[in-house]
């Protein structure tokens, strides 16, 4: 049985430390493309370097090209990737599936890995993926260990999965908090991380959370080495690491923590695995945020998995307060202390940093001591004392995998015959060279002993390579100078370098020109999908028929109570129903009626599948009745690869329409979902005006109206407040700001979302989006009762069918990024 421990390696130090620890593979950055653009990222140079060093230890490195690209930065692609494919790259970790398929076609036999930021939850995505020609997928992290087994089970695919570190509150790819709130996009690798902030959650005004339970979003970090058997007994081949933006010495120690217990489990099964209390400190003291929790692998979401009163490293406990005084705290150590170690006083009531100082010398466990506290600093609610750093144990681990020599072990064999040349043979692994050197001589005066030539011959100096075993065999009385045999080990040693590195160059990818690549990447003149068309209501302001305006109007739901007046309205094309529009499958099952009424009303009536499509949301759509149902809808708004994959696996002939979080970002994406079938997209949310027009939207539909989903999580907040009585309904947090963004209780699939506090509000920005010719414009309805449903849908159709000017009276609203942009 094999199993690959990865690593993360935000700078080339941590890489050293990743592989002197004992990591098998490990995943890096370059300068551009990655999902943390703020780590010690690789430049060129030392990502081809790395790449060598990798291949010599037998490691394996793959890139990050996880983020969404432009049209612009697609157009770079091939000049960024191409010297690493030569070089030998294993493989690259892709999001964007306008970069998959840019990829499989240029570098069609360069291994893709499925990014966890593709949010792959079930067997029907890795199937398509598989089909697609990804060799493993990443798996979101709020899988349980019994879903990957099915994936396992169902799809002959390489699994990756997350195995120590932090954890995202939301299903990754589906983030765009940091993005609206201040323009820094986690689908771009920049993410600010505002759910590690301070929140408060509301219930019809009531606050749900009490006392220092203020970071409601900040989960804590997962640990599970506990869980090792179950994980590779459910499937798990790649057990990853998070952390590109941790220090080396924290990668180097829970690399070598894992390590050392998957190795223990694959020599001695579960009867001899057992986990050393020390080792479980070792990583607290490394980083924890209040402790670990196993992740979603066996619990769904919960308040025990939260680190509620610190979003940060908490430590351990290293001393107790025995006594105050005047500016003074006498402490006890609860474990040895040593010079250099941070300390700080926990604040008992709230939990947050109080005093901090840093240790002078050295304290033995149950030693009492004395520090002082700042004057005007309080001390009555002081109790407890954490190391947030030990100095020994980041030293000795810097020490042993940063600055300690490892190398890799080869065998020799060595041949000294008088009248023939020295030759000598190296081996390690598979790769074997044979070099030959000056001929041997007889010895005149004082002949080559065999200890000096093995002592002479095992100095491989700052190579990366040691003799385990070296075979000597030689002829008595024999000379050869000692440049000689400096020489032969010199070139065997540099032979078999040459043969390693050798064995993973590739040679570029014969290929059309640049300009030709350039040229086949405009879709101008794909044809549409067969099969769907927008309808002939509505679009066109009176006097104004060209192409140019004529667009269609949408409009979707999220609660039925506006339905029928929409009926009445002549310009809205199709109205899409949402899947949390129903209260149960039954509700869902007995759809037909609001078919039957868009019908007759001339207008299309479009299903909205949901954000997260699990085993439990799998089980909602798999009988006949349901899968009747999902059949009789005019087209289905697919928002995951997941839905996609379970919908063509199911025969279902509906026109897709690919949402807007599947992220056709760049023309090579919108192509891809054009070449699977789909009928139409939505242009991504974080797109702005200019980038829209480039990558072009004529058989898009544009988002013009509507609170938009900043984050959909599979916590429960209701639960987090110990509040959740499995009832829909919506909560509010509020931040620091005194801002409340709307939170969405989904019990029937099990998530929340959460919205941005005020809309998206296109309305001024009409004349702009008719120039950028979309196929449809489409309000959104999340929160808003049936008046407002209807007093936003009839300005709208003033403005963009009827050419009026026309405002919407609200308190705030936003245009998102429709004229901003992400970095």
């Amino acid at each position: 049985m094999k199993v690959e421990l990865l690593a993360p390696a935000g700078s080339y130090e941590s890489l050293t430390a990743a592989v002197n620890a004992g990591a098998d593979a490990v995943y890096v950055g370059g300068s551009r493309f990655g999902a943390r653009a703020f780590a010690n990222n690789l430049t060129e140079e030392k990502l081809l370097q790395a790449v060598d060093e990798c291949h010599l230890r037998g490691k394996q490195l793959y890139l990050t090209v996880n983020t969404l690209l432009k049209d612009n930065e697609m157009a770079e692609l091939y000049d960024y990737i191409l010297p690493y494919y030569t070089r030998g790259l294993d493989a690259v970790i892709v999001q964007d599936m306008g970069v998959f398929t840019f990829l499989r076609r240029e570098f069609p036999d360069l291994p893709i890995h499925a990014s966890t930021q593709m949010t792959i939850t079930g067997p029907d995505g890795a199937k398509l993926l598989k089909d697609l020609g990804a060799s493993r997928i990443v798996t979101a992290r709020e899988l349980s260990l019994q879903e990957i087994a099915g994936i396992h089970k169902q799809v002959d695919i390489e699994i990756e999965s997350f195995v120590h570190g932090a954890l995202c509150y939301c299903y990754s790819g589906q983030c765009l908090y940091s993005s609206l709130i201040g323009g820094r996009s986690g689908n771009r690798g920049r993410c600010a991380q505002p759910c590690r902030l301070p929140y408060d959650l509301y219930q019809k005004g009531k606050r749900l959370n009490y006392g220092a339970d203020k970071f409601l979003m900040s989960p804590k970090d997962m640990c599970t080495l506990d869980l090792i058997p179950e994980l590779v007994e459910s499937g798990v081949y790649s057990f990853k690491i998070e952390g590109r933006m941790k220090k080396p010495a924290y990668t180097a120690g829970v690399v070598r923590i894992y390590r050392k217990y998957i190795d223990l489990y694959l020599q001695k099964g579960r009867r001899g695995f057992h986990i050393e209390e020390n080792d479980r400190l070792e990583l607290m003291d490394l980083y924890n945020r209040g402790g670990f929790s196993t992740g979603y692998y066996k619990t769904g979401n919960g308040k025990e998995m939260m680190s509620l009163v610190r979003p940060n490293h908490i430590g351990t406990k290293a001393a107790k307060v025995v006594d105050t005084g005047k500016n003074i705290l006498k402490l006890k150590a609860a474990e040895a202390l040593h010079p250099g170690d941070v300390l700080e006083c926990l604040d008992e009531k709230s939990g947050q940093k109080g005093t901090e100082f840093t240790m002078r010398e050295e304290k033995k466990p149950g030693e009492v001591f004395q520090v002082k506290i700042p004057a005007g600093k309080k001390q009555e609610t002081y109790k407890t004392i954490i190391r947030t750093r030990n100095e020994q144990l980041l030293k000795q681990l810097e020490d042993t995998f940063l600055l300690g020599k490892f190398k890799e072990k080869i065998n020799g064999k060595l041949r000294l015959y008088k009248k023939n040349p020295a030759i000598l043979e190296l081996r390690m692994g598979d790769f074997a060279v044979h070099v030959t050197g000056d001929v041997v001589t007889e010895a005149m005066n004082q002949p080559l002993s065999y200890e000096k030539v093995k002592k002479q011959m095992q100095k491989t100096g700052n190579t990366p390579y040691i003799f385990e075993k070296l075979d000597i065999e030689m002829d008595n009385d024999i000379f050869l100078p000692v440049q000689s045999l400096n020489e032969l080990r010199r070139m065997g040693l540099e032979q078999l370098t040459i043969e390693i590195q050798d064995s993973y160059r590739r040679n570029i990818p014969s290929k059309e020109s640049k300009d030709e690549r350039e040229i086949n990447r405009s879709f101008k003149d794909i044809p549409k999908p067969v099969g769907y068309t927008y309808g002939d209501k509505g679009g066109s302001p009176k006097g104004q028929g060209d192409r140019k305006t004529d667009m269609k109007f949408m409009v979707s739901l999220e609660s039925l109570d506006a339905f029928e007046m929409l009926l009445g309205l002549e310009e809205v094309t199709a109205i899409y129903l949402d899947s949390s529009a129903f209260k149960d499958n039954r509700e869902f099952q007995s759809s037909e009626k609001y078919i039957a009424q868009c019908h007759a009303a001339g207008k299309k009536c479009n299903y909205i599948m949901p954000y997260i499509f699990r085993s439990e949301t799998r089980k909602y759509y798999e009988s006949e009745s349901a899968l009747k149902m999902l059949a009789a809808y005019d087209a289905l708004v697919v928002k995951s690869l997941d839905e996609a994959g379970y919908l063509k696996e199911r025969g279902l002939t509906n026109p897709l329409i690919a949402d807007y979080n599947l992220y056709a970002f760049n023309r090579d994406s919108e192509s891809f979902f054009k070449e699977q079938g789909f009928a139409s997209d939505t242009v991504p949310l974080e797109l702005n005006a200019k980038e829209i027009e480039k990558r072009g939207c004529e058989n898009s539909e544009i988002l013009v109206y509507g609170h938009l989903p900043m984050m959909v999580s599979a916590q429960c907040l209701k639960k987090t407040a110990g509040r959740c009585n499995k009832v829909p309904e919506v909560l509010y947090l509020r931040d620091r700001m005194k801002k409340d963004f709307p939170v969405k209780t989904n019990c029937q699939f099990c998530y929340n979302v959460i919205y941005n506090s005020a809309p998206v509000v296109l309305l001024d920005n009409r004349e702009e989006i008719r120039k950028l010719c979309p196929a449809a414009i489409r309000l959104s309805f999340t929160l808003e009762n049936k008046a407002q449903v209807m007093s936003v849908t009839e300005k709208y159709i003033d403005a963009f069918c009827k050419g009026k000017n026309s405002r919407l009276d609200l308190p705030e609203f936003t245009r998102g990024h429709f004229k901003r942009g992400v970095e």
